[in-house]
């Protein structure tokens, strides 16, 4: 867990101090160009993920489930054609799974992210992004799990507690500008952390329910991978 938040901190404040000085030495190579935005940019995106998680050694079949994401960014004035975005962002992610026992079910991941991204203007209408991300996990639930029962051994925070909350990892994607403020994004977001906590981290006193891989399985090494289409208003 530690070494996880080490990381997402190292990359989120590394990657804007490299945009900065890459963009500042853009300026200069550029400076004969065209503007291509004079005024600082508020925007927000609303859309839709298409989430799952990579890794199989476990046996179990995972498949993509939709899902909500809300974003607002600012996005800095920028000369020339390289420029910065910082977003905050709400990322509903998780995954269908079936397990070695033919049981089906579906795991809801509730995030909030903070993506840090380079983008290349390669003309006023298409931008292209790349840069880094770090989430805080915020709720899970599995379909699953069972109801609670009482004020203790409450289901959703053990299933949350076997869970790591930190995670990191890069994105890339494409941005359209049809016309005036509107966008269309499209971003692929690759995470780093592994989703479970590994068996040995787990407290041997925390009741485990017998719906989460930890329970029965081993080699659990299942890491985010999403998908956004989505669509919004550059202010």
């Amino acid at each position: 867990m530690k070494k996880s938040i080490s990381k997402s901190v190292f990359l989120l404040f590394l990657l804007p101090a490299f945009i900065f000085l890459t963009q500042n030495a853009a300026a200069q190579t550029y400076s004969s160009s065209k503007t291509i935005s004079k005024k600082m940019g508020l925007g927000f995106r609303v859309g839709l993920n298409y989430a799952k998680v990579s890794g199989g050694a476990d046996s179990i079949q995972y498949r993509y489930k939709p899902g909500l994401m809300i974003s607002v960014f600012l996005a800095p004035p920028t000369t020339g054609i390289i420029g910065y975005r910082s977003e905050l962002l709400y990322s509903k992610q998780g995954f269908d799974y079936t397990n070695p026992e033919g049981k089906t079910g579906t795991v809801s991941n509730d995030y909030l992210m903070l993506p840090q991204m380079m983008t290349l203007n390669i003309t006023k209408y298409v931008q292209l992004q790349a840069g880094a991300f770090a989430g805080y996990l915020l709720n899970t639930k599995d379909s699953n799990q069972p109801k609670q029962t009482g004020t203790t051994n409450d289901a959703a925070q053990t299933a949350l507690d076997l869970m790591n909350r930190f995670d990191y990892g890069a994105a890339g994607g494409i941005e359209i500008h049809p016309f005036k403020g509107l966008i269309l994004n499209a971003r692929y977001n690759m995470g780093f952390a592994k989703l479970y906590k590994e068996q040995s981290d787990v407290a041997q006193t925390l009741p485990t329910p017998s719906f989460n891989p930890l329970a029965r399985y081993e080699n659990i090494d299942t890491k985010n991978a999403v998908i956004q289409l989505s669509v919004g208003y550059r202010f």
